[in-house]
């Protein structure tokens, strides 16, 4: 039905152009020393003022408006849903803290402090900086934050975003490094 009245608007539309651009000609041809007019004169009053178009007109605005929200795009390649590579989330909540400065790769795990009142681990910076942090203390300009400080590593929980935008956590174990 739908499909149908589309049709006959698209016919009555294109009759009307045909009509809107007939040029009824009664004039006698002119010398050739008077200034020709242009080919194309364009709209004239008449044919918008005709009762044909304001009737055609007012049908296309009653005809309902189509939304296309919520609607799959023919055009979305396969290849972009299939996850390529795990975005790390660089946003930090609220004023970052001093060890939030870089990325958590540029930070070396030089030491690890086990007590009964809680571990330890001892981070230096790229500026020489050295910082004592515990479980639960963030690290990093990637929002990652200390899991586990266990007895040759540390266990730090990094948010991680897929290409959806979804975030997930994954796990990193960072070693000390032994000299030989």
């Amino acid at each position: 039905m739908k499909e149908n009245r589309a049709l006959i608007i698209s016919l009555i539309i294109t009759f009307l152009m045909f009509y809107a651009c007939k040029k009824e000609t009664t004039e006698t041809p002119q010398a050739p020393s008077a200034p020709k007019k242009q080919a194309f004169s364009g709209t004239t009053s008449k044919s918008l003022s005709s009762p044909t178009f304001q009737n055609l007109s007012a049908k296309i605005a009653s005809m309902p408006k189509y939304s296309f929200s919520g609607v799959k795009d023919p055009f979305y390649t396969i290849l972009l849903q299939t996850p390529t590579k795990d975005k790390k989330i660089t946003q930090i909540k609220g004023k970052p803290q001093a060890t939030q400065k870089y990325e958590i790769d540029k930070y070396k795990l030089i030491g690890i402090m086990l007590r009964k009142q809680g571990s330890s681990a001892i981070f230096e910076d790229p500026e020489g900086k050295g910082w004592v942090l515990k479980e639960g203390s963030f690290i990093g300009n990637e929002g990652a934050r200390i899991k586990k400080i266990q007895q040759d590593s540390v266990i730090i929980e990094e948010p991680v975003g897929d290409h959806l935008g979804n975030v997930k956590y994954v796990e990193r174990s960072i070693s000390i490094k032994k000299v030989p």
